[in-house]
């Protein structure tokens, strides 16, 4: 666990450094201007850029204010020997890029992004023979590279493209994405030269109409122009901003640093550099940002253009373990708890069980006895889902009925969020059991539950519902793959903001990023995914923008048919004889098979693990008739201890004692065969009637 920790710490610490990285291109390219070195430092920017994105291929394809086409890039893995110029798309110019994304953005699996940019995950798929035959030259170059990306430059302000390639099968997230759109919005401030940027020459639609960067232009520190960003971030309009000093916006303690910024940007040949300060928004709450400016004039009043972009402050690294050592340690607290807790309830629940059996069924007495196993059986199973969930085991139950646990977690969330939203449950009272696990299948609905909340920030309403339901052979899931048969529905609905194309995809196919923002939970969407594939079920997702998603979970119905535990012990309680050696390593639950046992006469032999048991039986086999074995206990090799029983006595029956939702797990890994298994803790009419069945048959 501890590796673990130190490996998820370590990837988040690759993640900030990264975003840091490009920030620092984007400050770079606002620095950029047209002049002699342009060339060398586009392709240095360039070259940065392919390392930050760790891509195969990059490429700069633009046409100048002047007129003049240019071509920038870098692209590993391509041949320099090229007898077809047509093959060499390095040389392309704007229109011919322009000619072949029109046409790729409408054939099916290219993704169409927002600002006009599309993303193709896998070129080869997309590039039929078909396509090659009837559409517009396409070099087959193309195919030397698998993902390809492109973005018009300036949002389309400047004919030409930025163009990225990768030949690895992994997909660009949605951060990387958006990095590249952003850099590609922002190349025209590059083709300004800062000569030539005062206040009422810089176009609107290019430099100030940056979304992604904040702009504030100066003189003689008084605010004469934002743009959009500015005012989103402080909360102010536009026009309130004119006029004021820009240092009133920034936080007191960054003043100094902030003139010293600016002294520094006077020099002819200062180096770039930016700051991280605090700054104050209309609701009076400060915001991180990133801080540098560009000098223009000095005389006869300064004019400073500054360039902001929001930060996030790095963890520190001693914070981060430590709350995780703390977090660990009360993980164990809390399972040691659970664990003692369970054999509390394990205690009143034999004892409730067999006091219940003194009374007859007539008497108000015995109906209190039975509300109190009840109640305590109930306490159990959810004590022993959490010891599942926090040892990482599985709690299978061969008939599970979903729709307690549906009811649990709208319960939950009634009580955590019940002043922001409506939750409503729809239950199917004759909803088909299934073969599952419970506490899986529960951390299914409530992860779902929660990505649904998240989505309505604002409040909302969330719908559970349960339904049975067939698929035939005609059916769209079928043709899908699905296989026919009965199901169960769990649906969950809500009416926030929609789901991305991503978080579907991800949900439904398994693909994607885990790390998704727009509040969405995709970790835990990875892990509803990974759930219902263990129960061999599947996913369907409808969601519309602004009007909310539904999400149905399908689980297969198993053949297996149980009777109900109520049928299977009613009837008169006989007395039995013989002797039975009952192995248990928890003395509270020892004790009250004891007592059970020995109230209906059967003689009872105690140990507490399995080289005790073997030992009294070595002495003792012809006077034991039935030995009931603890699987679970710890240091205890079960298969082991099985061989030497049946080395000692062939004919030894043994019946196995598992916790609640552990059979099944125990049958399979069961060397040796045994006679039946008896749930933990003991219920005595459950109890009973295992033993004679062993026994007897």
């Amino acid at each position: 666990q501890a590796q673990d920790t130190l490996r998820l710490y370590l990837r988040n610490v690759t993640d900030f450094e990264q975003i840091e990285q490009e920030k620092r291109f984007l400050f770079r390219l606002l620095h950029l201007t047209l002049d002699e070195a342009f060339d060398e430092g586009m392709k240095v920017l360039l070259f940065e850029f392919q390392k930050i994105l760790e891509c195969d291929g990059i490429g700069l394809f633009v046409q100048k204010p002047n007129g003049e086409k240019q071509c920038l890039g870098s692209w590993k893995h391509f041949t320099e020997k090229i007898d077809d110029p047509r093959e060499d798309f390095r040389r392309w110019p704007p229109e011919r890029w322009k000619n072949l994304i029109d046409y790729l953005k409408n054939l099916p699996l290219v993704e169409t992004l927002s600002l006009g940019g599309i993303y193709i995950p896998s070129m080869e798929e997309v590039l039929s023979d078909e396509l090659l035959i009837n559409g517009p030259v396409v070099p087959s170059s193309f195919s030397l590279y698998r993902s390809w990306a492109f973005f018009p430059i300036g949002n389309g302000e400047i004919p030409g493209y930025l163009v990225f390639a990768d030949r690895s099968s992994r997909r660009w997230i949605s951060r990387e994405l958006d990095f590249m759109q952003e850099v590609a919005s922002v190349f025209p401030i590059a083709f300004h030269p800062i000569s030539s940027r005062n206040v009422p020459s810089i176009s609107e639609e290019t430099v100030f109409a940056t979304p992604f960067i904040g702009m504030v232009w100066t003189q003689d520190g008084r605010i004469v122009k934002t743009n959009a960003w500015i005012s989103r971030i402080l909360g102010y309009e536009p026009e309130s901003l004119i006029g004021k000093s820009f240092l009133d916006f920034v936080d007191v303690e960054y003043h100094s640093k902030l003139i010293q910024l600016q002294t520094q940007a006077f020099s002819p040949d200062k180096e770039f550099e930016s700051i991280k300060v605090q700054i104050w928004t209309k609701e009076g709450k400060l915001r991180p940002v990133l801080l540098t400016v560009e000098i223009f004039e000095k005389e006869p009043v300064v004019q400073a253009l500054w360039y902001l972009l929001e930060y996030a402050e790095k963890p520190d690294p001693r914070q981060e373990l430590l709350h995780t050592k703390k977090m660990e340690t009360l993980g164990i607290l809390a399972g040691g708890i659970i664990l003692d807790f369970n054999n509390f309830l394990s205690c009143i629940l034999g004892y409730s069980s067999l006091l219940s059996e003194e009374f007859p069924k007539d008497s108000p007495h015995y109906q209190d006895f039975q509300e109190i196993v009840k109640a305590t059986e109930k306490a159990i199973e959810l004590t022993s889902r959490l010891i599942a969930c926090a040892q990482g085991s599985s709690y299978i139950v061969s008939d599970l009925d979903v729709n307690p646990l549906v009811n649990e977690v709208a319960s939950i969330l009634s009580k955590l969020y019940g002043k922001d939203l409506l939750i409503r449950v729809e239950l199917d009272p004759e909803l088909y059991r299934i073969h599952g696990d419970a506490s899986q299948i529960q951390q299914a609905i409530l992860e779902l539950a929660l990505n649904a909340k998240d989505a309505m920030p604002n409040g909302g309403k969330i719908v559970f519902q349960t339904r049975n339901c067939t698929l035939t052979e005609s059916d769209m899931m079928t043709r899908r793959g699905y296989p026919p048969g009965k199901y169960i529905q769990i649906i969950v609905s809500d009416t926030g903001y929609g789901m991305t194309a991503e978080l579907k995809r991800q949900l439904v196919e398994g693909e994607g990023d885990s790390s998704m923002g727009e509040k969405q939970n995709g970790i835990g969407l990875s892990l509803v995914r990974q759930i219902i594939q263990k129960h061999r079920g599947f996913v369907s997702v409808f969601s519309e923008k602004g009007k909310g998603t539904v999400v149905k979970l399908f689980f297969p119905i198993g053949e297996r048919k149980l009777r109900k535990v109520e049928e299977v012990f009613a009837g008169e309680m006989k007395k039995g004889k013989g002797n039975v050696l009952l192995v248990e390593e928890k003395k509270v639950i020892r004790k009250t098979g004891l007592r059970m046992l020995q109230r209906y006469g059967y003689g009872v032999i105690e140990a507490e693990n399995g080289a005790e048991a073997l030992e009294i039986y070595k002495k003792r086999m012809r006077d034991i008739h039935l030995v009931i074995l603890d699987t679970g206990i710890p240091g205890m090799d079960i298969n082991h201890v099985l061989d030497q029983f049946y080395r000692l006595n062939p004919d030894v029956k043994i019946l196995a004692s598992v916790g609640i939702g552990e059979t099944e797990l125990v049958e399979q890994k069961l060397h040796q065969p045994v006679k039946g298994f008896i749930q933990k803790p003991y219920h005595l009419r459950r109890l009973l009637h295992s033993v004679r069945t062993a026994l007897y048959g």
